[in-house]
């Protein structure tokens, strides 16, 4: 399980998925109607991770004329076909999700469906479009975007455009001076020791090794001994470099 995946609790297979599933109930203004109970039985299917017949539950729910059953269900079936890996099916799910409900979660899901479609560029502009709704929302970490988004970038061999993402949650660690994992952990950020080992294939694939060394070595400034060793510990068995 890679680093940022094991952040959140999910396999490096598979990019992460962020849509939220309304309870069974939390929606229902009519539990008895048709429509809630195929949405019902959809939602079951999803909790028993039954993905394929989640989705067939829920996909003709997507024009219920109820607006929160076409959210309910446009969930189930952005998130079923990102387990499924329907790629293209799941950004335009989650398009239609975020036409009702423009949150920074949907966007950071059209960011990643996108790049798991093929289409970084996109990605890239969604990706902006998250940071822009979650600095005035403040809904969801920062570093919880970029590793999701890194996440992405990083199973489609987009290192290089990985690399930006990696070098802001880099600079996120400078100023604090203290590496140790309790301090981290109560700002919510992973490891340092973690995240220097997992960084390694973006920054191998981005840079070349002089640039590599210059990569981590300019973090030795900003870091207590135990980052430190830490860092060089990477040099010394990554590049060879005693520093």
């Amino acid at each position: 399980m890679g680093f940022f995946s094991k952040l959140f609790g999910r396999a490096a297979d598979t990019a992460p998925a962020v849509i939220e599933v309304t309870p069974p109930g939390a929606s229902d203004t009519n539990a008895s109607s048709p429509d809630q109970t195929e949405l019902g039985a959809a939602r079951t299917a999803l909790s028993l991770e039954d993905f394929a017949t989640a989705l067939t539950k829920a996909a003709p729910l997507m024009q219920a004329d109820d607006k929160a059953v076409r959210l309910d269900a446009l969930q189930i079936c952005a998130l079923s076909a990102t387990e499924l890996k329907q790629w293209p099916d799941a950004y335009t799910f989650t398009q239609k999700l975020f036409e009702l409900s423009p949150t920074a979660q949907h966007a950071l899901q059209l960011a990643v469906t996108a790049v798991m479609s093929g289409d970084a560029k996109r990605g890239e502009a969604w990706i902006i479009k998250t940071l822009e709704i979650n600095e005035r929302r403040k809904v969801l970490s920062p570093m919880l975007i970029r590793s999701r988004y890194v996440n992405a970038l990083s199973e489609q061999k987009q290192f290089t455009q990985a690399l930006p993402h990696l070098d802001w949650m880099k600079s996120v660690y400078l100023p604090l001076n203290n590496t140790d994992p309790a301090y981290l952990a109560l700002r919510g950020l992973p490891d340092f020791n973690t995240f220097l080992t997992q960084s390694w294939p973006v920054v191998s694939a981005s840079l070349a090794s002089s640039q590599a060394v210059i990569w981590y070595s300019e973090m030795l400034p900003y870091l207590d001994n135990i980052g430190q060793s830490a860092v060089r510990a990477v040099l010394r068995t990554q590049l060879s470099v005693d520093s």
